[in-house]
């Protein structure tokens, strides 16, 4: 009979429900991983292995000489490395958790908005490099799909203008407008706790059906947003002469909002020749917007088609919205 500590059928479990005696001889036996077999080992050899093992665990917990806080946690910087700049700094560009403090609060709500949101709703901002001191405006888009990065481009036109770039994620055009609108509403607004905001240069785009949800909440917040331009859609709160138009184009508003919109938000309407939703625009700007005495543009850019505008035209519309440019010289 073997003895000793060992994994085959004769352990020592194995041994005391025999009711046999348990003798350990002075060589014990232990299993390695990996090896079918034990290993036989010398009771001095053990002991140098255990003595071994107590000094490494006591270096790994005291740490580097004259440290009294243990071993450092994480991986360590590198010398010259920088840190990813975060939300409420300048420079940043990706999908931020901007809700994460608390969502802000909504002063004027609309009952077609949901006002409502999980604090780790993310969000694509894009906030250009310049001074701290600076005060910016806000470039808020609504877009097609559900997520939305920078558009090719806008960086060195955000930057120009002062401008910041936010999108919120999970908004695209199989969301509700309550969600689409609303959640952007408490991004502009918390953009507006967390920088230096100019509240005469809050913008609000889209591109679609994310034009169109712009339009829309454009006319629910006209206190917040000053100007709208909507990329290959857009909407209008009227019933218009063409039933084709309208249908596309027509939302329920109160008068109260509607008038509101006409006196306090310039409209800049984009979209090409190449757009397949450019005769919907068109009539629902010569039919609506015009009509009704609105401070707005038909921006026909040459060659356009439906997709998301260029830097380029979204400045043209931009210069006009901030009366920069004359709407004759603008317009096509």
């Amino acid at each position: 009979m073997k003895h000793g500590i060992c994994c085959g059928p004769e352990t020592a479990g194995a041994r005391m429900k025999k009711k046999q005696p348990i003798m350990m001889s002075p060589c014990p036996r232990i299993h390695v991983p990996g090896f079918r077999e034990c290993v036989k080992m010398s009771c001095k050899t053990l002991w140098a292995v255990g003595i071994v093992l107590v000094m490494l665990a006591a270096a790994g917990m005291a740490g580097p000489a004259g440290s009294e806080k243990g071993p450092a946690k994480g991986p360590t910087k590198k010398p010259g490395a920088t840190t990813k700049p975060a939300f409420g700094e300048m420079g940043i560009s990706g999908f931020h958790q901007v809700l994460k403090g608390g969502l802000p609060p909504v002063k004027r709500k609309h009952r077609a908005l949901r006002y409502t949101s999980k604090l780790t709703q993310a969000f694509y901002v894009h906030v250009p490099a310049v001074a701290r001191t600076e005060t910016l405006g806000i470039f808020a888009f609504i877009s097609n799909r559900d997520v939305q990065n920078l558009p090719p481009g806008y960086a060195k036109m955000l930057k120009v203008n002062e401008l910041i770039f936010i999108s919120p994620a999970g908004c695209g055009n199989k969301r509700l407008i309550s969600r689409r609108g609303g959640l952007t509403v408490l991004g502009v607004l918390k953009l507006m706790q967390t920088y230096r905001i100019d509240p005469k240069r809050v913008y609000i785009s889209g591109y679609s059906g994310g034009g169109r949800a712009g339009t829309m909440t454009a006319f629910y917040h006209s206190e917040l947003f000053t100007g709208a331009m909507p990329m290959c859609g857009a909407m209008f709160p009227k019933r218009l002469a063409d039933k084709k138009v309208s249908a596309y184009s027509y939302f329920p508003l109160g008068e109260r909002d509607f008038q509101a919109a006409r006196k306090r938000v310039r409209f800049a309407l984009i979209t090409g020749r190449k757009d397949y939703r450019y005769p919907f625009v068109k009539g629902l700007y010569e039919q609506g917007f015009k009509k009704y005495g609105f401070n707005a543009l038909f921006c026909d850019i040459p060659g356009m088609n439906h997709f998301i505008a260029t830097p380029a035209a979204v400045q043209r519309a931009l210069n006009w919205v901030e009366g920069k440019t004359p709407a004759k010289k603008t317009g096509g």
